[in-house]
């Protein structure tokens, strides 16, 4: 009698899904965040980032937008406000070493644009915007009607 090895059986590798809690709530962007794990992840073909990361939250007197944006250059950018709508556009430049051939392409470039409607009215004149370590900090200060106020009780 022989003895042979067994082989053990070898299940297809399960996909991991990503669940992220988007901060445009937009029904698509669900939606594109599948398609993408769908058709680019683990098929040997780009995984293009549909977003930048964006933390919007404020302060007494300031709302703050915060968003990672790695490479691009701040002559790059273009950010504008109109009413309470903030939109931010820009371009990561393209790779010109046409020596390169990719395994492996997770970083978008090109064009991208993010439009946020911020939560409460700002004053448009005194909006400062700073580039640091890949990181757009916008400080948009809240019009003066749209802050806190502490209102004082009198006893009778």
């Amino acid at each position: 009698m022989a003895l042979v090895q067994s082989r053990a059986t070898q299940f297809p590798q399960s996909r991991r899904w990503n669940t992220v809690v988007r901060a445009d709530n937009s029904p698509f962007g669900d939606i594109d965040e599948l398609f993408q794990q769908l058709v680019g992840q683990g098929q040997g073909g780009p995984r293009v980032a549909t977003h930048y990361a964006v933390d919007v939250f404020e302060t007494a007197d300031d709302l703050m937008v915060e968003m990672a944006i790695p490479g691009v250059p701040s002559e790059n950018l273009d950010i504008s406000l109109e009413g309470r709508q903030l939109a931010i556009r820009g371009t990561l430049p393209e790779v010109t070493d046409e020596g390169r051939r990719y395994w492996l392409q997770g970083i978008a470039r090109g064009d991208f644009s993010r439009t946020l409607m911020l939560p409460t009215s700002v004053d448009g004149e005194r909006i400062t915007a700073k580039v640091d370590q890949g990181m757009l900090r916008l400080t948009l200060p809240k019009r003066v009607e749209a802050r806190a106020r502490k209102i004082a009780v009198e006893s009778v």
